[in-house]
């Protein structure tokens, strides 16, 4: 018997309408191209004829794996492959014809390649819905070529379309059963792409069945689970673009009637300069916090006090925008609108009231403004190393925050010249 060149694994649950098309689709390519190899199914306890489908088909065998999931499915098919390399195809899915040349030569190209992975194209959804699956793809093809070239954290593949070098699979702590369905490819690619090269390609396409799927789910069931969870994310969805416009008509008012002068004003005729400025706007985020959503300030109050003190000197904008954004963060914890306050009421026992949830908040809050003093000194600090590099002594940027206006530089020269009597005199 000769050697298993490729193991084709095909996770199963309740898939008896379109597995027969995924299992004759890759006995051709078996056929085409001579290639050892051998198909698994994995039964993951399906209710249908899914595993009577799949036994019926010549060469397949089924491997039951009874503990419900994609990972565990994925899992037991990958402990049973005898092949070198290991193809994970979804049950829904056709390889197309010249899939398996891709493939193999792919592998003997590039000694270094652990994983390779392709799109899928669902062939089942109108033309409009197909160009906007391919637009996601080329943007996920450039998050690919970000993360894997430039910050070397991982790569990317498609679940249900991708091959991997079993050597490679050992080595690694493969299939996290922490994730139930979403990520386990994406967790997969990051672990291989640590023993070698994980590559994903356009050049490997399969062919998915959408709409099969979603026709499943309409008559499972599923849908009626689904549609409340959809209108409630509408609903919100909705309501943060209608803050948005909202806020927008209020700063287009706002600025007519020169509320952006008077705030100006206001905030430059504090006193304490620069440093009164930022702690006044600091204070005015955190008590609006008790009574606004982080939304409502960040498209509200926001743009209507950051421009003021970006163009007061010394203000660096980064930090100003994480001084910000720590500020906000209390505004989801202390009451009357924080929302982690509503979540911890809705998981908490009955012998937790909100008094002690009220109560045990305050740390946290504390926690955050402590992280805004630290933040603070750090920019002091910060500005002090700065000016000392320049050479100066009393450096102009380490006395913005302090609140001392810095003194204008004079030319000595220029000074005793003038006291100098004229030679007219």
């Amino acid at each position: 018997m000769s050697e298993v060149v490729i193991s084709f694994v095909v996770p199963a649950y309740n898939e008896e309408v379109l597995i027969a098309s995924c299992l004759y689709a890759i006995t051709a390519e078996i056929a085409r191209t001579g290639c050892p190899a051998e198909i698994i199914v994995v039964n993951n306890n399906s209710t249908d004829r899914t595993r009577e489908i799949a036994l019926s088909v010549s060469g397949v065998a089924v491997v039951d794996e009874p503990q419900r999931g994609l990972v565990q499915a994925r899992r037991a098919g990958c402990f049973a492959a005898r092949g070198r390399l290991i193809a994970n195809i979804d049950a829904d899915t056709m390889v197309p014809e010249g899939w398996l040349d891709m493939v193999l030569a792919e592998f003997a190209r590039l000694p270094g390649l652990v994983a390779l992975s392709g799109p899928f194209i669902h062939y089942d959804v109108p033309r409009p819905v197909q160009i906007v699956v391919a637009v996601f793809y080329r943007f996920a093809f450039t998050t690919y070529l970000l993360v894997r070239f430039v910050f070397r954290a991982g790569s990317m593949m498609q679940g249900g379309n991708f091959v991997i070098l079993k050597s490679a699979l050992d080595s690694v702590d493969a299939f996290n059963p922490d994730f139930s369905f979403f990520g386990e490819d994406t967790e997969l690619a990051r672990q291989l792409s640590k023993v070698g090269s994980v590559k994903f390609s356009f050049d490997l396409p399969a062919f998915s069945a959408v709409g099969a799927v979603l026709l499943a789910v309409l008559r499972s069931g599923v849908a009626g689970l689904l549609m409340p969870v959809l209108t409630r994310t509408t609903q919100i969805t909705s309501m943060i673009f209608l803050i948005l416009i909202g806020a927008t008509l209020f700063s287009l008012v706002f600025r007519g009637l020169s509320g952006d002068a008077l705030v100006e004003r206001t905030l430059t005729n504090l006193p304490g300069g620069v440093g009164g400025a930022t702690l006044a706007v600091m204070a005015a985020l955190f008590v609006l916090g008790f009574v606004m959503d982080a939304f409502e300030i960040i498209f509200v109050v926001v743009p209507i006090v950051a421009p003021v003190l970006l163009a007061m000197p010394g203000i660096d904008p980064v930090w100003l925008g994480v001084m910000m954004a720590v500020n906000l963060q209390t505004s989801y914890m202390h009451p009357p609108l924080g929302p982690t306050l509503f979540y911890l009421r809705g998981v908490a026992p009955p012998e937790v009231t909100t008094r002690h949830i009220y109560l045990g908040i305050i740390p946290f809050v504390l926690i955050q403004l402590a992280m805004l003093v630290a933040l603070w000194f750090l920019e002091l600090e910060r500005q002090r190393l700065g000016g000392k590099n320049t050479g100066g002594d009393s450096p102009a940027g380490a006395c913005h925050l302090h609140g001392i206006a810095p003194r204008p530089a004079t030319d000595r020269r220029t000074h005793r010249r003038s006291r100098q009597p004229s030679a007219a005199a």
